[in-house]
């Protein structure tokens, strides 16, 4: 996000109860100077995990309808202290969605930045085991707070941890064009047969969603999350109708095998009329821009007669250096960076966003 979008944001948070201006506003009252400076250690995150779950279900869910209600848990070590929160994907200084009670053992609901029960809190005293009963929470009454993820903020004796879930997005959530260069980034490649992918970054995540129109049965397409790995979405000839989605090792001979790597998590998959869309989430590249990866699948379900096309352009999270290009040919892709959007009109979208949330 630009600094100046950012300036606007953080002056509308002084205006309206919704915003918070960092990413971990909620149960400030109970963040003790001590806690405050207690150094965070983003290596110790990988023991915990949040996890979604549609209420009464098993199953990790990765989308929401409006009003639903979901189980969510923080999964791991044990811990002393701990809040979480849900918060928009495209709107980070905004707190999303509400819990309901009652509250597992050792957790109380709170209010967070005017919204009720927005926020579940550890209570005072309490040591938190690896097992503890999940926090209900329901999603907003509207989709059009866009994706959304869970983030938690835990203390545990070696210092704090910062913590988010998978992102989740709206069951009725569209791949559309009008929002590239303002809160995707974006690109396409190919005249007739063409993959489109449009992305957004959340903190060191992003949210990945492609769509390719596949004149062929068999088909693979996905983007790099390393110098040789990328994470790829196949529709094989024996299964036309399902979109499959797993990491692979990319090869010198344009092929990719199976990796045992867990970096990326898959979202959401299907194919109709002759496209295929997939919708997965990867780490925060760093150093070189990740690469859009295309082609066929070979007789064994493997990905074959791969392409790679490498994004150029600015900052891969910042939507506006990748705005909506012509479609490009296979044999060149890149984005040419945009003027800033007027500020005048991040201030609309901003305020119609505001008064739909209060």
């Amino acid at each position: 996000m630009s600094s100046r979008r950012i300036a606007l944001l953080a002056s509308f948070c002084v205006l309206f109860p919704t915003c918070t201006v960092g990413w971990f506003g909620c149960a400030d009252d109970l963040w003790s100077d001590a806690l405050r400076s207690s150094r965070s250690r983003s290596a110790q995150a990988e023991r915990f995990s949040i996890e979604v779950r549609e209420r009464g279900s098993q199953r990790r869910s990765f989308v929401f309808s409006r009003g639903k209600e979901f189980a969510v848990q923080i999964v791991g070590d044990s811990f002393s202290w701990a809040e979480i929160h849900a918060r928009s994907a495209l709107f980070p200084y905004f707190v999303v969605g509400e819990f309901v009670r009652p509250p597992p053992k050792y957790f109380q609901l709170r209010n967070c930045s005017g919204r009720i029960n927005a926020s579940v809190v550890t209570l005072s005293g309490a040591n938190v085991s690896r097992r503890h009963g999940a926090f209900f929470w329901r999603a907003p009454s509207s989709s059009r707070a866009g994706p959304l993820a869970f983030v938690a903020r835990i203390l545990t004796e070696d210092g704090t941890v910062l913590v988010q879930s998978p992102i989740l997005t709206p069951l009725d959530a569209q791949f559309e064009h009008t929002s590239c260069g303002r809160d995707y980034g974006c690109a396409t490649i190919g005249e007739r047969a063409y993959v489109s992918v449009r992305w957004r970054c959340f903190r060191e995540h992003v949210l990945v969603e492609l769509a390719s129109i596949d004149l062929d049965s068999a088909t693979a397409f996905g983007m790099t999350t390393g110098q040789n790995t990328a994470a790829l979405c196949t529709v094989k000839s024996s299964r036309p109708l399902r979109v499959s989605f797993r990491e692979y090792k990319l090869t010198s001979s344009r092929h990719a095998f199976p990796s045992k790597s867990r970096n990326a998590t898959f979202l959401r998959g299907r194919r109709d009329s002759g496209t295929a869309t997939c919708r997965f989430e990867i780490p925060r590249p760093q150093g070189r821009l990740p690469a859009i990866v295309f082609g066929k699948v070979d007789k064994y379900g493997h990905p074959s007669a791969l392409r790679k096309k490498r994004l150029r352009g600015g900052d891969f999270c910042d939507p506006s250096a990748f705005p909506m290009p012509h479609r490009h040919s296979h044999a060149k892709l890149s984005a040419t960076a945009s003027t800033e959007p007027y500020p005048w009109i991040s201030m609309i979208l901003l305020m119609s966003f505001v008064r739909m949330m209060l």
